[in-house]
């Protein structure tokens, strides 16, 4: 396993990271807790330290498994959650609330799920309309002073307000979808998106120093070869509400995939792999947030750090996939 630095900290993640919002029972089959145990140890034993969260993944069903997971190896790991979606019972509405009141109450049920007295890594989890970034900065600042939290970062933010994130709490990153076929999407699922990633936050990254977190790297399963054209997603499943997966506008996403999967073939490397190491490709990508549900595919994302894509085959890529350039930024 690769580890980079976290920028700012002296610290360093791995470069393959593990997300745990495909354990959370939103995706075809629902939720295997116990395989969720295995697959997480499987990823520690693999080299992967960095774990995401967030507490509206299962209504808190990632955080309290992520916990039971890393019970008597917490010093091993880098635990990443995130606040702002709240819910006031456990089948209402989710509501975006960065208050102070809010905050300050989120960080102590998710420690409480966690099982452990902090968190490494705490994230805004989506901006609100009426958002006073100093105001929410002032109270994660509060929580990390409190010694709660060892680091902020931010998710989904514009660039403008990343920059002023990072000039008012010193946030060392900034996490948002983006694989090889969604660089600049504007939307993910049902949300419209209010950045564009590969043109505007890695850049930016650069620029003020803080790291990105790419989550949804494989495309949730696309880009993995787990399914392909015709795929239809049950109600269950969070995906039949991906444009670029379910419905009229799809086809061109999975014509690009299989273009993509041939060309791994070629490489004789898994698609999964192919997909990860793109994305490390990119010195400001400071760890790829893969999703695995089970022990064999944590440890197969794990690989993916065990070779660099050289120029000439990134060059050829490219050119592969340039048909559908225009559907990259869609």
């Amino acid at each position: 396993m690769k580890y980079r630095d976290i920028p700012g900290t002296g610290a360093k993640a791995s470069a393959v990271g593990y997300g745990l919002w495909g354990i959370s029972g939103q995706w075809e089959g629902g939720a295997d807790d116990a395989e969720a145990v295995r697959a997480i140890h499987a990823a520690i034993d693999s080299g992967i330290d960095f774990f995401d969260t967030a507490p509206v993944y299962g209504r808190g069903h990632a955080e309290e498994v992520l916990g039971k997971a890393i019970k008597g190896r917490r010093d091993r790991v880098i635990v990443a959650s995130k606040c702002g979606l709240v819910w006031d019972r456990i089948d209402g509405p989710v509501l975006r609330d960065l208050s102070r009141a809010s905050i300050l109450g989120e960080i102590d049920r998710s420690l409480a799920r966690l099982g452990t007295d902090h968190l490494d890594l705490w994230q805004v989890h989506w901006p609100t309309s009426d958002m006073v970034l100093e105001e929410t900065m002032a109270a994660l600042d509060s929580v990390r002073r409190a010694g709660k939290v060892r680091w902020l970062g931010v998710s989904n933010f514009t660039a403008a307000d990343t920059r002023r994130a990072k000039e008012l709490g010193g946030i060392v990153s900034w996490q948002g979808i983006y694989n090889a076929l969604e660089r600049n999407p504007s939307c993910y699922h049902d949300n419209d998106l209010v950045y564009r990633t590969e043109r505007d936050l890695v850049p930016l990254a650069a620029e003020i120093g803080i790291g990105i977190l790419p989550y949804s790297p494989l495309m949730q399963g696309l880009l993995a070869g787990a399914f392909g054209s015709g795929k239809l997603f049950g109600p269950d499943d969070v995906r039949h509400l991906n444009p670029h997966l379910s419905g009229s506008g799809s086809g061109p996403y999975y014509q690009a995939a299989a273009a993509f999967i041939a060309f791994a073939a070629e490489l004789g490397r898994p698609p999964a792999e192919l997909a990860i190491n793109w994305l490390l490709k990119h010195p400001v990508v400071l760890s790829v947030i893969a999703g695995p549900r089970t022990a064999a595919e944590a440890v197969a994302n794990a690989l993916a750090a065990e070779w660099e894509l050289g120029e000439a085959d990134a060059a050829e890529l490219e050119r592969r996939l340039s048909p559908w350039a225009s559907h990259m930024d869609a």
